[in-house]
């Protein structure tokens, strides 16, 4: 009989445990993939002079929501418990695709061109 206890229990625990192990490789394969890609399209939209000062501010803020994100679910357990840290990741999830929906929606400026 299977412990409740012990919820990897069982026959199934090395699969759930190698699922999770792909999942979690995955997921950092593709947020590290990722960072030349933004890199690249930064440095051709900007000045020569200024490709440094981007680039390093691309890095600062990167680094600035990993730590907010840090802080959002430090807050999120000590009010509401380890439980809601999924709920909290969700709700932020969704703020940030709403803001990337509406920023998308704008208009460009009328001084900006390309080249």
């Amino acid at each position: 009989m299977v412990d409740p206890s012990m919820p990897l229990a069982g026959t199934g625990r090395l699969f759930v445990i190698g699922v999770l192990s792909v999942g979690m490789m995955a997921g950092a394969a593709a947020l590290f993939m990722r960072t030349p890609v933004i890199q690249t399209r930064l440095a051709a939209a900007s000045p020569a002079a200024a490709r440094p000062v981007i680039l390093a501010l691309n890095g600062s803020m990167v680094f600035a929501g990993q730590g907010l994100g840090a802080a959002i679910g430090g807050a999120a357990i000590g009010l509401a418990g380890l439980a809601s840290v999924g709920l909290v990741a969700a709700a932020v999830a969704l703020l940030g695709a709403g803001l990337a929906v509406r920023l998308r929606a704008r208009p460009a400026p009328a001084n900006a061109s390309a080249g």
